[in-house]
């Protein structure tokens, strides 16, 4: 009898678990510790930056099947071949975007939300900053599940995770949306 599908394993679900409080959690957190108002001006600004997301899932979708198999033969010399290139294309992708959205990022807020989304023009900054390197290493962890990473992927997740937390904690109530930038 054909074995039916396999629920993934506890590291990659831990994983995915914080994944989703980066992306989902982080407005609640502060709209729970700060205003509403805040809560909004943070949401336009990550929205904003949702375009440098877009150029990591391009690159994974060109390379992704590549990364796997490479990372399932134990290549070393392949795997950082490949690393460095999908690296180096992510980031010169990414660089060209993240300047425009840092310098004209506060004109950009105010012709698409209007004056009430200046106040996020800090957060916009910060957040692209932080963005652009994820993206250009986002790629990477196709390869690095394929190699069998799971547990350490999860650890630093876990980490990150809880930083992100109790960074936020600390700044939110006094710097608002660019504290949770920060912790972000």
């Amino acid at each position: 009898k054909p074995a039916g599908p396999r629920a993934p394993p506890a590291p990659t679900m831990l994983s995915q678990l914080w994944s989703i409080v980066f992306t989902r959690g982080d407005v609640l957190l502060l709209a729970s510790l700060s205003t509403l108002e805040e809560a909004s001006r943070y949401s336009v600004a990550v929205r904003i930056t949702y375009f440098l997301t877009v150029i990591n899932e391009f690159v994974t979708v060109i390379y992704g099947k590549r990364m796997a198999d490479v990372g399932h033969e134990a290549d070393p010399a392949r795997m950082k071949r490949l690393l460095v290139r999908t690296i180096a294309i992510s980031t010169l992708w990414c660089l060209p975007m993240a300047v425009i959205l840092c310098f004209f990022g506060e004109s950009n807020l105010t012709m698409v939300y209007g004056d009430f989304a200046i106040a996020g023009y800090v957060p916009l900054v910060i957040l692209v900053i932080g963005r652009t390197v994820t993206a250009s290493l986002g790629s990477s962890l196709i390869l690095f599940t394929s190699m069998g990473l799971n547990r350490q992927l999860a650890l630093g997740s876990t980490i990150a995770g809880l930083l992100f937390i109790i960074v936020s904690i600390l700044l939110v109530p006094s710097l608002g949306a660019t504290g949770l930038a920060i912790g972000t």
